[in-house]
C-alpha cells in the first residue's frame, strides 16, 4: 500500500521536479504533509468507532473544553503543521457538499506564485441518489488545477488524496463544489494546504 508520504514525494518529483534534478523544495515537506495525515486521519481510531453509543451528541461543550486550551503545544504531531500555517505557509478548512460555491480555502498572495500541496481526506462518504458530488482545488481561471474531481469521485471515509501545483499570484486557493442530485447526496473533505512562495 503506498503510504501518504510517498504520494507527496512522488507527486513532488513529476509537478516540481524535487529530488529529480530539479529546483529542489525544503526537504521536509514530505514528511510535514505525513504529518498532516496522520494528525487528521489517526490510525489508531478506525473511521466511525466513536458514534453516540460512545459519546452522546453535544456532550463535549465549550463549558466543558474552555476556548484555546486545546492548542499545537498539546498535540506533538500537529505541532509542525500549525507553526507552518500559523507562518503564512499554508491553511487548513473543511468541505461539504452543501457549501456555497466556491469555498475560499486560502487567501492569495500580492504578488508571489506558490508552490502548493493540497491534501484533502474524505470525512463522509461521497454518494448521491443519481449523482455524487464533485470536488474541485484549485483558482477562479483554474477551478481543478492543484486537484481534480474525477480523481476523488469515488472517495470513502478516510481515503487521502494529494495534489500539486503553481497557485498564481493574486489568486486564492479554492474548492468548487457541484452539490449531487437527489435526496441522499453526502460528501464532505477536510483540506490541508502547504504553499511555498516560488521567488
Amino acid at each position: 500500500m503506498t503510504t501518504a508520504l510517498e504520494q507527496v514525494r512522488a507527486q513532488l518529483v513529476a509537478t516540481f521536479g524535487y529530488g529529480g534534478g530539479g529546483t529542489p523544495l525544503i526537504p521536509w515537506i514530505g514528511e510535514l504533509v505525513d504529518l498532516i495525515v496522520i494528525s487528521i486521519q489517526a490510525g489508531e481510531l478506525a473511521p466511525l468507532s466513536v458514534g453516540t453509543a460512545e459519546l452522546a451528541d453535544g456532550a463535549v461543550t465549550a463549558v466543558k473544553v474552555t476556548d484555546g486550551t486545546l492548542t499545537a503545544a498539546k498535540f506533538a504531531q500537529g505541532a509542525a503543521l500549525a507553526a507552518a500555517i500559523a507562518a503564512g505557509l499554508g491553511a487548513s478548512g473543511n468541505v461539504d457538499h452543501a457549501d456555497a460555491s466556491p469555498v475560499t480555502l486560502m487567501a492569495a498572495h500580492a504578488t508571489k506564485d506558490r508552490a502548493c500541496i493540497v491534501v484533502a481526506i474524505c470525512t463522509e462518504t461521497l454518494a448521491a441518489v443519481t449523482l455524487k458530488p464533485t470536488f474541485d482545488w484549485g483558482w477562479a481561471a483554474d477551478d481543478d488545477g492543484l486537484l481534480d474531481k474525477l480523481v476523488v469521485a469515488t472517495a470513502t471515509i478516510g481515503q487521502v488524496f494529494i495534489g500539486a501545483g503553481v497557485l498564481p499570484a493574486t489568486a486564492p486557493l479554492i474548492c468548487t463544489i457541484a452539490d449531487g442530485t437527489g435526496g441522499g447526496a453526502a460528501g464532505k473533505f477536510a483540506t490541508v494546504v502547504i504553499a511555498l512562495p516560488t521567488t
